[in-house]
């Protein structure tokens, strides 16, 4: 942690995961701690409309079913005109418990990709996973499909 000297200037930087808020308004209050005793905390308020990077759907993936029954779901993604961006690599974290077919189409002029996902858990149990997809975006390097399974005998 950097230090501001009295007197000094200093600059904060700010991050907020802002999935989830596709098209929202998003308020934050950050909390600034000093060692000035007349003001040793500071609030500072932040507002800001979130805007939808790409179509993605769904943002999450649950992989539930009987044990050895075919178990599968897939996943769209969109890149909205305004960002466009490619799917540059894209890999499972851990992929322990389940494959995926990756496929990159064009339709109506528009790019969109396929991730096709299936069960390979040969026990009862949960498990979670995340797919996780590069792009060329300097906007949004990356994007992360969270995956969770259910296997029930």
């Amino acid at each position: 942690m950097e230090q501001i000297p009295p007197g000094g200037e200093g600059k904060i930087t700010v991050s907020f995961n802002t999935d989830g808020y596709d098209e929202k308004t998003l308020f934050q209050t950050v909390e600034i701690y000093t060692n000035d005793p007349s003001r040793p905390k500071l609030e500072v308020s932040m507002q800001g409309n979130i805007e939808k990077f790409a179509v993605i759907n769904p943002p999450k993936v649950r992989l539930s079913g009987k044990l050895n029954n075919p178990i599968t779901s897939e996943v769209k993604i969109i890149p909205l005109p305004k960002y466009p961006f490619k799917i540059v690599k894209h890999e499972v974290k851990e992929g322990r418990y389940m494959s995926y077919k990756f496929e990159e189409k064009t339709e109506n002029g528009t790019t969109t990709y396929l991730i096709s996902l299936e069960n390979t858990k040969k026990d009862p149990g949960l498990y979670k996973d995340i797919i996780l997809l590069k792009t060329d975006s300097a906007i949004r390097p990356e994007i992360q499909i969270p995956v969770t399974g259910n296997i029930v005998k």
